[in-house]
């Protein structure tokens, strides 16, 4: 909205395409900004456009992914909280489920072989050649099952959606407000804020009041009688920003992929590729050194 603002983010995104991160970058005034998406207000001084930026609809992914697993042989057991892990020399050799209670958590099971269960003295067994703990920032209360202490909190994000009669074509990022808009299922997604509250997933309506009013000065057009899809969720924050993919300390086959803060589908597949090596040859690749389970005097600066 301004053009100190403008040259700020330029100069941001200019050390990003140093960085091979950001590529295709184009400064636009206002008046080019409206042409190319007409929801765009009067009161937008600018904007930056970067060709090798993109957006997709995270449920749509989902379910692909699960869909994929399944047709694969693999088995999800939505809904089926973990109340503990079997433990034999070191090793887990199953996840203990039962049925859902307040601070518990669901469990996907991965081995080299087909996953059998039985039934134990503590609940379901759910048998496992390996484990790996990626339940985001719920991460936290599975590594303690095992007995380690994770070092992450939540940073709680607040979402909404709003009539769009012409939906822009591309997502943006509205600088001063420190926000995000994306076309969504027919609909304009916003999405921003952090809030530190522990691990909740209470909405407090002050954040949604105040994502409304920043989205207003740039889509003063929008039918803000029309909104839905309220919603807040928990990224996973460590204190070094970094997130965390290694073994559980203490195990010899359980796996921590988590702590990826607002960057968790951005990050998904380069995540994904190491670790899949990782669990099953038992050595982690190059790439995670980074990102060992922190004692934080051996993490990078």
């Amino acid at each position: 909205r301004s053009a100190a603002e403008l040259d700020a983010e330029l100069a941001e995104l200019s050390r990003a395409a140093s960085h091979g991160v950001a590529a295709g970058i184009t400064r636009l005034s206002g008046d080019e900004c409206r042409d190319r998406q007409p929801v765009i207000g009067p009161d937008v001084a600018g904007g930056v456009f970067v060709e090798s930026d993109g957006h997709l609809d995270p449920r749509r992914l989902t379910a692909a992914l699960a869909s994929l697993v399944t047709s694969r042989g693999g088995t999800i057991r939505a809904g089926t909280p973990v109340r503990g892990f079997a433990v034999r020399d070191g090793r887990v050799t199953a996840a203990i489920v039962g049925q859902h209670s307040a601070g518990q958590h669901s469990a996907g099971q991965h081995g080299a072989g087909p996953a059998t269960a039985s039934r134990g003295s503590g609940g379901e067994e759910i048998t496992a050649d390996s484990v790996v703990i990626a339940a985001g920032a719920l991460s936290v209360q599975v590594t303690r099952l095992l007995g380690a202490r994770l070092p992450m909190t939540a940073g709680k994000g607040y979402s909404l959606s709003v009539a769009c009669q012409e939906l822009p074509q591309a997502p943006m990022y509205l600088v001063e407000a420190r926000a995000g808009a994306t076309p969504l299922a027919g609909r304009l997604r916003l999405a921003g804020t952090i809030e530190f509250s522990g691990l909740n997933s209470r909405l407090d309506r002050r954040r949604i009041t105040s994502l409304t009013r920043a989205a207003r000065a740039y889509f003063p057009a929008l039918d803000w009688t029309d909104v839905a899809e309220e919603w807040t969720g928990m990224r996973p924050l460590c204190p070094d920003g970094l997130p965390v993919l290694d073994r559980v300390p203490g195990t010899a086959n359980a796996y921590v992929a988590t702590g990826h803060s607002t960057l968790g589908i951005t990050l998904a597949a380069v995540t994904g590729a190491p670790m899949a090596e990782f669990v099953s040859t038992g050595s982690a690749p190059p790439a995670l050194r980074p990102f060992r389970f922190p004692a934080y005097a051996g993490r990078p600066r």
